[in-house]
C-alpha cells in the first residue's frame, strides 16, 4: 500500500468486508446497517468510530513516498525522476510530461495531499518561486496575493535579497508587493545563505509529513466530495468529552 495505488473497487470490497464483520453478518445473512460506512470512518471527535477508509489510507501512505522525493533528493529514485520529468523545476511544480511511466503517474496523481498545508522555509532563496510557491506566513495559503506585473519575469526569493544575502531588499519589495506583504516578508528571518530552501508542513508540530495527517486530509477531501458535513463547535467538544 505504500508503493502502489490500489484499484478503487478493491478498496471498496475490503471496506465492505470490514463493515460486514462489524455488523455481525455471517455468510449470506442480511443484517441492518445502523450507520453508513462513511460515518464510521469519521474521526471520533466528529461522531465516528475512527475506522480507516482503505482508499484514503492508501493515498496517505503513497504521499509519504512523495515527501521523501522532496527531502531525500540525493536518492537514486529522486535523481532519476528529476532528470526525466522536471529537470528545470521542483517536484511541486512538475507536470506529468509526455509518455510518463506508471510510477510517475501515481506520484503526480496524489500530489494534492502534499501541497496542502506546506510552507517553504527560506534559506538562500534559490528554490522558492515568488508567485507560485507558498512561502509567506500569515497570508492565505501562504502565497503572494499581489499580481505579477507585466514584463516581470518569474522571480525566486533569492532575487529579493541583497547581494550579500544578509537581508531583504526593502526597496524592491515595496515596488512589487502591497504594504502588508512587505511587512510580513521582512519579518521572515533569513536562516543562512548556505542552506537551501526547505519545504515544511505548517500543520504539524515538527514540520514533517505524517501518514496520520495525510489520512485526515484525504478523508476530508472525500467527505467534501460526498457533500458531507463535519461536526464543529459544541459538537466537537461533546464528542471529545464522550471519548
Amino acid at each position: 500500500m505504500s508503493c502502489f495505488l490500489l484499484p478503487q473497487n478493491v478498496c471498496q470490497q475490503i471496506n465492505s468486508i470490514v463493515s460486514n464483520f462489524w455488523w455481525g453478518q455471517k455468510h449470506e445473512e442480511r443484517r441492518i446497517y445502523w450507520c453508513s460506512w462513511n460515518n464510521l470512518t469519521k474521526a471520533k471527535h466528529e461522531g465516528g468510530l475512527g475506522f480507516r477508509d482503505l482508499q484514503c489510507f492508501n493515498e496517505a501512505m503513497l504521499a509519504k513516498q512523495r515527501w521523501r522525493l522532496i527531502h531525500e533528493s540525493s536518492s537514486l529514485l529522486a535523481q532519476s525522476l528529476h532528470a526525466r520529468y522536471y529537470p528545470n523545476n521542483n517536484f511541486l511544480n512538475a507536470t506529468i510530461g509526455y509518455n510518463p511511466s506508471y510510477t510517475w503517474k501515481i506520484i503526480v496523481a496524489g500530489r494534492q495531499i502534499i501541497t496542502k498545508g506546506i510552507q517553504w522555509n527560506i534559506g538562500n532563496g534559490c528554490d522558492t518561486l515568488v508567485w507560485k510557491d507558498p512561502w509567506v506566513p500569515n497570508l492565505p495559503k501562504f502565497r503572494i496575493l499581489s499580481p505579477q506585473g507585466e514584463g516581470i519575469m518569474e522571480l525566486r526569493d533569492g532575487d529579493l535579497m541583497h547581494e550579500d544575502m544578509l537581508g531583504w531588499n526593502v526597496e524592491q519589495l515595496k515596488e512589487l508587493f502591497n504594504p502588508l506583504e512587505v511587512t510580513t516578508i521582512r519579518s521572515i528571518p533569513l536562516i543562512s545563505m548556505i542552506k537551501r530552501d526547505r519545504i515544511m508542513r505548517h500543520y504539524t508540530k515538527n514540520g514533517i509529513y505524517s501518514v496520520k495527517y495525510g489520512y485526515l486530509v484525504a478523508k476530508k477531501d472525500q467527505d467534501n466530495e460526498r457533500a458531507s458535513t463535519s461536526s464543529t463547535g459544541n459538537d466537537y467538544k461533546l464528542w471529545r468529552w464522550t471519548w
